[in-house]
């Protein structure tokens, strides 16, 4: 189905702008983000994130410990990031969903995600 070109983890913060030059705290953070971007020079057509969700879709009535989106992602444009419509991988998302559920796991399935800034 695919090939796995690079592995990254790595906080996020919503208080940086990679369009600017950053001098001082946050520039070595800056700077490893701009490394990933370039995979090694790898071709990249989709990226897998794993992340929180800050309560945006899910509160203590609800709350999974992983939910996959697989049709629509819209990004929420919270702290200056993108906002509208993401592009989505659905049949990568539908593949990863199957192996989780054939091998024991329950994950939940959101058709219609929202996404904040530690996603986007």
């Amino acid at each position: 189905m695919a090939n796995l070109v690079g592995l990254a983890a790595m906080s996020h913060s919503p208080s940086w702008d990679l369009s600017r030059d950053l001098v001082g705290p946050g520039q070595e953070f800056v700077a490893a983000i701009e490394r990933l971007r370039k995979f090694n020079g790898q071709k990249v057509d989709a990226i897998v994130l794993f992340g929180p969700d800050h309560y945006r879709n899910f509160f203590y009535d609800q709350m999974p410990q992983f939910c996959i989106g697989i049709e629509k992602l819209e990004g929420y444009g919270d702290y200056d990031s993108p906002k509208g419509q993401m592009p989505v991988q659905q049949e990568l998302g539908r593949h990863i969903l199957g192996n989780l559920m054939d091998n024991g796991f329950d994950p939940a399935v959101s058709l219609n995600m929202c996404l904040d800034h530690g996603h986007t």
